[in-house]
């Protein structure tokens, strides 16, 4: 019943066109941010690149490109089904290009994307989000070499919704995360992060929100 339901309110919304775009919002924020990320003045060194008001050189601090594979689920459609995606995670060094405080935190950033199945009848749910992950072992440095973590963060959900054999209809909206896990080094070249995740998502009497358990593996960035 609560199926059909959802189903008749979604067929209504397929008619009408989004009033906001939530992940193209986001998207073109992550934008941003790895712009600022890859410029740097050219032929500087170290010694002669602006400094932050932690008295760092912009630019120095670990960062990685992971990738994760994941086991979600929601109560409303079942609690056993697969996803994957991608992140930059951005140690607290990293981290304090943007927002200087996050150093002194030891806090990180993460921009994640993140596909999950939702059911077997085809629901999807496409997000990108942006996550403060606060360390609780001092992750300051390139010497970090495991911390646990607890984070929490924003994303812009993309719901895929099908209607018959032929039809589907997107619902897009914000979801918020709040995360909890461990991150360690496998060596100098890799990462690896072992983490559960819960999306609250709720638009519309739609209730997409569920659990994620995800295991990471990544690369630092040359960058």
């Amino acid at each position: 019943m609560n199926t059909q339901r959802h189903d008749r309110n979604t067929r209504r919304q397929a008619c009408r066109r989004p009033r906001q775009r939530p992940i193209t919002v986001l998207l073109v924020v992550l934008a941003l941010i790895a712009g600022c990320v890859t410029s740097r003045p050219a032929n500087c060194s170290a010694e002669q690149l602006p400094r932050t008001r932690i008295g760092r050189p912009i630019g120095d601090g670990p960062r990685f490109l992971t990738g994760h594979l994941s086991i979600n689920g929601t109560n409303e459609y079942g609690l056993f089904f697969g996803g994957f995606g991608a992140s930059i995670v951005f140690r607290p060094q990293a981290a304090a290009e943007f927002l200087d405080s996050l150093y002194d935190w030891n806090t990180g950033l993460v921009l994640q994307a993140d596909y999950q199945r939702v059911d077997g009848a085809g629901r999807r749910i496409l997000s990108a989000d942006i996550i403060g992950r606060r360390y609780l072992q001092n992750m300051r440095r390139h010497a970090g070499v495991g911390s646990s973590f607890v984070g929490a963060g924003l994303g812009g959900s993309e719901i895929t919704i099908p209607l018959d054999g032929t039809t589907v209809a997107f619902q897009k909206w914000f979801s918020y995360l709040l995360e909890a896990g461990y991150e360690w080094k496998q060596g100098p070249g890799m990462v690896m992060v072992l983490k559960a995740q819960f999306r609250r998502y709720v638009h519309e009497e739609q209730n997409y929100s569920g659990y994620a358990l995800q295991f990471h593996m990544g690369i630092p960035l040359p960058w």
